[in-house]
């Protein structure tokens, strides 16, 4: 039975079991959803074309937007062009996502209505009422965003919403020059990195001022960190000079290098040209990384850290004259790479 008519109008959902549905104005009985403040729940499910989809990978990393939508539904399409807007001004820092309650619906239908609709999210199939029940789903139309820190920030339902104002809250870049831990100390391999944000350089000029570097922002590559406390010092410039020279071999696949110097943007650009660097090195003028990851100042140190975000290999006093200390830095991407397949 396909929802009609205007109004309030409940439905009973055969494929979820009878759960009610609630289709029709913002007057009508309101679409619950999880508690603000509280954990969002995990959604493991599929996309149109039956590829897993994994919440958990992205919560506690990401901001997240999810609508709970169905083709049938006024309420969705009118509320499309503001999640339109949303991820055009927020799509880089915040993952969209539609799952689709599926009733009365197949996936074929859906994939031609996006495609027709340009639906604004990644969609996801929920035939079996996982997601709907995780969520506490009575109406579609209902929008849950979560913060950065895999909280539920905001709930709202209806075709007009203050989605900007919950984006902006979640989704505003941290101050340029700090940092974000989620983990402190001394990061071991299998261990969370800790979580950065700071202003980058390149040998051709800075970084967008209020698009900084965020290690959280780079989940589903690997990054390879070099930590150099004094990039005067001899040692450090062969570091430096080495994973531009040697980048091809020592980096295969989508990899991020970036270089953390604790130098203000000027004199960090400076060192990019100077050594006419081909990655983004970091102006850590407050030495604040080197500390986040325990590296004492007389070092050198290198990590590898895999697309889920974790530590998979370091080495703590990385000594660059050697060869067999590029060379385990080449496994370990291998590695890091090897490990983000298996999942």
């Amino acid at each position: 039975m396909e929802p009609s008519g205007q109004g309030r109008r409940v439905m009973q959902l055969p494929a979820l079991a009878g759960l009610l549905l609630v289709l029709g104005s913002p007057g009508a009985v309101v679409a619950q959803g999880p508690p603000v403040g509280e954990p969002a729940p995990n959604l493991r499910l599929q996309d149109l074309d039956g590829r897993p989809y994994d919440l958990s990978r992205v919560l506690g990393r990401k901001p997240v937007l999810i609508e709970f939508w169905a083709t049938w539904c006024p309420l969705c399409q009118e509320l499309f062009p503001q999640i339109r807007a949303a991820a055009d001004r927020y799509g880089d820092a915040v993952e969209f996502l539609g799952v689709n309650v599926t009733v009365s619906q197949t996936r074929e239908m859906v994939r031609q209505y996006v495609e027709e609709h340009q639906a604004p999210f990644r969609v996801l199939w929920d035939d079996e009422g996982e997601g709907v029940r995780a969520y506490d789903v009575t109406g579609t139309s209902l929008v849950v965003i979560v913060d950065r820190e895999g909280k539920v920030a905001y709930t709202g339902y209806g075709e007009s919403q203050d989605l900007e104002g919950a984006l902006r809250r979640v989704a505003s870049p941290v101050a340029q020059g700090t940092v974000r831990a989620f983990a402190m100390g001394d990061p071991r391999p299998g261990t969370e990195a800790p979580a950065f944000v700071l202003p980058y350089v390149r040998a051709g000029g800075p970084g967008p001022a209020d698009q900084p570097f965020a290690l959280r922002a780079e989940l589903g590559r690997v990054v390879v960190l070099a930590i150099v406390p004094d990039p005067s010092d001899s040692a450090a410039v062969v570091l430096l000079r080495s994973f531009t020279t040697n980048q091809e071999m020592l980096f295969p696949g989508d990899v991020v290098v970036v270089a953390a110097v604790p130098r203000g943007v000027g004199a960090a650009g400076e060192l990019a040209r100077n050594l006419a660097l081909s990655y983004k090195v970091l102006a850590d003028q407050a030495d604040q990384v080197r500390r986040l990851f325990g590296i004492d100042r007389r070092d050198l140190g290198v990590y590898v850290i895999s697309p889920s975000g974790r530590v998979v290999w370091r080495d703590t006093r990385f000594r660059p004259m050697e060869s067999r200390s590029y060379a385990a830095v080449r496994d370990a991407v291998r590695a890091a790479w090897a490990q983000s397949e298996g999942r």
